[in-house]
């Protein structure tokens, strides 16, 4: 432990192994890829600004950062919104009932893999009976 190198070597390691575990959970954690980018991003854009802009202003660096943030945010905005209504890039994926039942069908093979317990049988989950907003049924649910 005399050097800084084997810290930070051993301070990443268990950092990576760490975002590994969270990303191979996504089942139960479906938010730690979305979180652990979320994270990354103004790590390396500090080693960028100690490492490679190092001779940059200051105040230089960060505008060009926000500026090239929002020019990207705007763009996928536009671009999600585009994709969302033309019909060219495979439009109509506004948020409805028919969108729901489009995205249950492409996930039939999810839906299969969560099992549930329900008063001593096991069954595959059902969107149908255990996912829509108001319950069609009354049964006392297990958790394995």
């Amino acid at each position: 432990w005399e050097g800084n190198a084997r810290r930070v070597i051993t301070l990443l390691v268990v950092i990576y192994m760490g975002c590994i575990g969270g990303i191979l959970k996504c089942r139960f954690y479906p938010q730690a890829p979305l979180v652990i980018t979320l994270f990354h991003l103004p790590v390396f854009i500090g080693i960028l600004r100690a490492t490679a802009l190092k001779q940059c202003h200051r105040g230089s660096f960060y505008r060009a950062v926000g500026q090239c943030g929002l020019i990207v945010g705007v763009g996928i905005i536009i671009l999600w919104l585009l994709w969302m209504t033309l019909e060219a890039w495979d439009g109509d994926w506004k948020y409805t009932d028919a969108t729901k039942d489009r995205l249950v069908e492409r996930s039939a093979d999810l839906y299969a893999t969560v099992e549930l317990k329900l008063e001593g049988t096991t069954r595959s989950l059902n969107y149908k009976l255990d996912c829509k907003q108001v319950p069609t049924h009354n049964f006392k649910f297990v958790y394995g």
